[in-house]
């Protein structure tokens, strides 16, 4: 995961550095010309539960975390208002079926930095990691990928890696969903959205209504629309 995620935001136009703080996994990415500030922690789930016994802190900790970081991060980004445009973006690797346990109390806390939380488990990344072609342009074959496998969801036993995918476009806020077609899509603008065939516009609708919900939630929206089976 580690891997792909920092050459995404390598694509994206993020300039990234490794942080040595408290042993754990952390790089700091910085646009050349723009004021957004990420910091990203890439962690196991077994890990995190020896570091953070006491999981009622855990949001708390994770605030320790970046404000710490912060004080190895150069002072020219703090020159930016670095204190203004910092986001904390967590990845956690379980071995065993996402409970979303952690995310949601992570992100409410918006103190240090604003928070992004992405739980997954191994075997989905596995799955989604051997789906992509080659590791040039990754962004682009995560969009292919959302078109071309918009179908799977249609099987509820083999979705849970395209689950992850549409995960990574809410999470990471630089990636953005380009239509396979060509062109960005700015805020679904109705004239944009009215001209995506209909793989486009569908996966760019699944996409919205991951924020903020979890596996579960999101699963009975897809039983309402009809895109998966309840077997």
């Amino acid at each position: 995961m580690k891997d792909i995620i920092l050459s995404i935001a390598e694509e994206s136009g993020l300039k990234i550095a490794p942080l040595k703080e408290d042993h754990l996994e952390l790089f700091f990415g910085s646009f050349k010309n723009k004021d957004d500030f990420y910091l990203f922690l890439f962690i196991d789930e077994n890990k995190l539960q020896e570091e953070f016994k006491e999981l009622k802190d855990l949001e708390f900790a994770i605030n320790r975390i970046a404000n710490n970081a912060k004080d190895h991060i150069p002072q020219e980004y703090k020159e930016r208002a670095l204190d203004n445009n910092f986001s904390f973006l967590i990845f956690i690797k379980s071995k065993a079926p996402i409970q979303e346990q952690y995310s949601k109390r992570i992100e409410e806390n918006h103190f240090v930095a604003k928070k992004y939380v992405l739980e997954f488990e191994e075997n989905d990344w596995i799955n989604l990691k051997d789906k992509l072609e080659d590791k040039i342009n990754i962004t682009h074959h995560l969009c292919l990928l959302g078109s071309l496998y918009s179908e799977t969801l249609n099987d509820k036993e083999q979705n849970s890696w395209y689950l992850l995918l549409l995960k990574l476009f809410i999470k990471l806020p630089f990636l953005n969903y380009n239509p396979v077609n060509g062109g960005t899509i700015p805020n679904l603008d109705e004239k944009i959205t009215e001209s995506l065939s209909g793989e486009d516009l569908e996966f760019l609708e699944l996409i919205e209504q991951m924020e903020s919900l979890s596996n579960s939630e999101f699963e009975n929206i897809l039983l309402e629309k009809n895109i998966i089976s309840n077997i």
